[in-house]
């Protein structure tokens, strides 16, 4: 089973936990921070996940700092939290409910996230979203293809701010009710063919 180094407590100045197994470190997870959270969090610079609830209810307002190797964020991360803007240059996947009810959420940066593959159920529902910039996917130079594809899940952006979505050509799939009780006024799909 592998051993964990808490430092939830700050103690070296970043939140998360080292996460060993033979034969080495895997990295490090962001599990529970505490609910009193506010101002700039510093994550670890090898944070990769951000695990299911780790800023739930955490409803003080704050920004992240190293999100730069984060490309999982779980379940409910940061459900009903103060997180005011973010960017998540390695994301891969974003859990149902991710950032579901973050009032404060008015812009997320997903402009490098060049792996992004899905977007959960309800992930940004009820947020405070205004804006949501996607990048394009990383092209293989050898086949021409996407490197993957982006499914994005049931109600993601429902009851946000979002006037405006840009969806990328490297979408697939879009599940139902994706944008209900927004003031959306447009909606640009990038592909050739809608999902």
């Amino acid at each position: 089973s592998p051993r964990t180094h808490d430092s939830n407590d700050e103690s070296d100045g970043y939140y998360g936990k080292y996460v060993f197994a033979d034969p080495g470190v895997y990295g490090s997870l962001l599990l529970n921070a505490t609910t009193d959270l506010t101002g700039t969090v510093t994550l670890r610079k090898d944070a990769l996940k951000v695990c299911g609830g780790a800023f739930l209810n955490c409803a003080q307002p704050f920004t992240l700092i190293n999100t730069d190797g984060i490309f999982w964020i779980g379940p409910n991360g940061f459900e009903k939290s103060g997180i005011e803007s973010a960017a998540f240059p390695s994301l891969e996947l974003v859990e149902a409910s991710a950032f579901n009810s973050c009032t404060r959420l008015t812009s997320i940066d997903l402009s490098e996230a060049r792996f992004l593959t899905d977007i959960g159920d309800s992930a940004f529902a009820g947020s405070g979203l205004q804006h949501i910039l996607f990048g394009e996917n990383y092209i293989d130079p050898e086949t021409g293809e996407y490197s993957s594809t982006l499914e994005i899940g049931f109600s993601a952006f429902a009851a946000t701010k979002l006037e405006e979505l840009t969806i990328p050509a490297y979408t697939t799939s879009i599940s139902t009710e994706l944008v209900t009780d927004t003031p959306l006024k447009s909606v640009t799909f990038l592909g050739a063919v809608p999902p």
